[in-house]
């Protein structure tokens, strides 16, 4: 990996660490061993910092890739990456509004689900400072990150089953509609990302 390209990295690196502390906050809030506004504040501020470092990211992307195959790679895997944060911060603004906190019952299970995805993403990108010996370490890391996606849709399906069935309010049903599809999205997400990830490595 060039010069370029490893800052490039760095940052990446930077970001996932920060994800995955946006992830346990997440997971704190969905089953109750953190306060919402203690959560929401942990998951915005996240969102803030790597708003603000979007730029810096951009720069070195374009910086370290000029094969426009690759820069593609590069560029959507910032976007999902990104969306993550999104995702994450819409979904805790919902749940601290407390309009309905009964929540579905494995929703607890997903968000679980989603603070291991970005766990294993994190140590697949710190596997990147060293990619030609650590590329079979982060090939078993995104194995499992595709079966944490496969598990939550699992999981939604059951959850959607459940809210569409027994006649439940249906302000109820579309408020957490909305969160439990987010939080399969998040799932998938990290998954496409790891798939582009797996792309721009492949080179080494």
């Amino acid at each position: 990996m060039g010069g370029k390209e490893e800052k490039f990295f760095e940052l990446l690196r930077a970001f996932y660490a920060d994800l995955a502390v946006a992830g346990v906050a997440f997971e704190n809030l969905a089953t109750g061993k953190m306060a919402a506004a203690e959560a929401v504040e942990v998951i915005h501020d996240t969102k803030k910092k790597l708003r603000g470092g979007l730029g810096k990211l951009w720069e070195k992307m374009y910086k370290s890739y000029k094969n426009p195959p690759e820069t593609d790679y590069a560029r959507n895997f910032i976007w999902k990456s990104y969306e993550v944060i999104d995702l994450l911060d819409e979904m805790a603004d919902r749940i601290s509004f407390g309009a309905f906190p009964d929540q579905p019952k494995e929703f607890a299970d997903v968000a679980q689900l989603i603070r291991a995805a970005l766990s294993e993403m994190k140590k697949i990108m710190d596997y990147t400072s060293d990619v030609e010996a650590n590329y079979m370490k982060m090939e078993a890391r995104s194995r499992k990150v595709h079966a944490y996606e496969d598990r939550g849709d699992e999981l939604y399906r059951g959850e959607m089953r459940a809210l569409f069935t027994g006649g439940k309010d249906p302000v109820y049903v579309m408020y957490w509609k909305d969160i439990v599809t987010n939080g399969e999205k998040v799932l998938d997400t990290a998954t496409g990302a790891a798939v582009l990830l797996q792309k721009l490595i492949t080179r080494y």
